[in-house]
Formats: structure tokens, C-alpha cells, sequence
């Protein structure tokens, strides 16, 4: 009687999440799965096997040479770094400002429309400082 009660107030009974798994894992079918897995099994060791044939084959091709790379004149070379220390600097200003708004957000009404300002502000700057590094570094010249 409680049950039918229940249902005519609208209760719906809800599983937890474990039991959803555990009904749908009981359902899956054992041969299934074993099927599934060895499929799946032999897919892995065929790539890994293709892959390390490949790889074989490259380096009985062409021995390794390492005289190149050891030639200080290419390997030396200044990269500058104040670009990126740009792009570190507007990030950290873009989340402080976020971090900022959101943190008085529920305040009031002024002060979330004082502070949204603020978060748009950190976004332009991180806008700005994401774009510096990628334009310098294209354009640079050796």
C-alpha cells in the first residue's frame, strides 16, 4: 500500500549511480565482453607490432648521426623571452581580475556592475598579451 501511496504522489524511485553500473554491468553478457576485449587486444598489438617495423626499418636506413647536432653554431642561437613573459603577465592579470569579480559578485548590484569592468578589462589584457608572442616570433628575423 506505501508504494502505491508513493506513486500516486509522484514519487519515482531514482538508482544511485553504483547501482546503475552494477545493473548494467550484471546485463553486459560475459562472452560479449571477452569478444570485445580480444578485439580490441589484437588491434593494440597489430599497431604496436606495424609501428615497430616502421620504426626498424627507418633506422636501418640511415644510421644515426649526431656530428650535425653537436655543431655549436646551430645550436646556440638567443631566443628573447619577453614575450612570453608578456603573455605570463596578462594571464595572471585576466585571472586576478576574474578572480576579483567573482569574489564580490554576489555583493550588490553596484559592485558587481564596479567590478564586471574589471573582468573585461583582465580579458582585453589577455587578449593582448596571448597575441604579442605568436606575432613576435613569427615575424622575427634571425
Amino acid at each position: 500500500m506505501d508504494q502505491l501511496d508513493d506513486l500516486n504522489h509522484g514519487y519515482k524511485y531514482e538508482p544511485t549511480y553504483s547501482q546503475r553500473f552494477l545493473s548494467l554491468v550484471r546485463n553486459t553478457s560475459q562472452d560479449n565482453y571477452m569478444e570485445w576485449r580480444r578485439q580490441k587486444t589484437s588491434q593494440m598489438v597489430g599497431y604496436i607490432s606495424n609501428r615497430i617495423s616502421f620504426w626498424k626499418q627507418k633506422m636501418s636506413e640511415q644510421p644515426f648521426n649526431l656530428i650535425p647536432i653537436l655543431n655549436t653554431e646551430l645550436i646556440i642561437h638567443y631566443t628573447p623571452r619577453w614575450p612570453l613573459i608578456i603573455h605570463y603577465i596578462c594571464a595572471v592579470i585576466c585571472f586576478g581580475c576574474s578572480a576579483v569579480y567573482h569574489l564580490f559578485n554576489s555583493h550588490s548590484k553596484k559592485m558587481m556592475s564596479f567590478w564586471i569592468r574589471f573582468d573585461y578589462a583582465g580579458i582585453c589584457f589577455m587578449i593582448a598579451g596571448s597575441s604579442t608572442s605568436p606575432i613576435y616570433y613569427s615575424f622575427a628575423c634571425e
